[in-house]
């Protein structure tokens, strides 16, 4: 009786890393036009800025775009226009900020955006290090001639 035991045993491991080997294995396509999401606590989209890599974290209490400070200042990117300001946030007090006002180019996939308005956050500490930046809800879409 012990013998079968172990040998539904060792029948029903092998089964079971059968089947977790399969599903490793099978990727699924993702639909035209579709943006690939990673959830790590918080919803991520894969995508870049002026050409530099980023995950953003989809903020649906956000309009636009935000980088964050370790992000933005380890990138060497090249603005011109910059200005200081308070945000508020969480917290009580407003955390003194940078806001690019030249022209940022965005994107995921094949959309492409752009803003004038971009603030710079310390996201890292409360979001983690994962977080490169907040897009929030965003509808101006570049027209079809840039390309995408």
């Amino acid at each position: 009786m012990r013998n079968i035991l172990i040998l539904i045993l060792v029948c029903s491991l092998l089964f079971i890393n059968n089947i977790l080997k399969s599903q490793e294995s099978e990727q699924i396509a993702l639909p035209d036009g579709a943006i690939p999401i990673v959830a790590r606590g918080h919803m991520y989209i894969q995508g870049s800025a002026d050409n530099v890599a980023m995950n953003f974290v989809f903020d649906t209490g956000a309009s636009g775009l935000y980088y964050d400070t370790t992000f933005y200042s380890c990138n060497n990117f090249e603005y011109e226009n910059l200005a200081n300001a308070k945000l508020p946030g969480a917290g009580s007090t407003p955390q003194d900020v940078i806001v690019i006002l030249d022209t940022v180019e965005f994107s995921f996939g094949e959309q492409l955006y752009q803003t004038t308005r971009v603030p710079v956050l310390k996201l890292k500490s409360i979001l983690g290090d994962f977080s490169d930046g907040i897009i929030g809800l965003y509808k101006n879409r570049l027209p079809e001639k840039h390309g995408l």
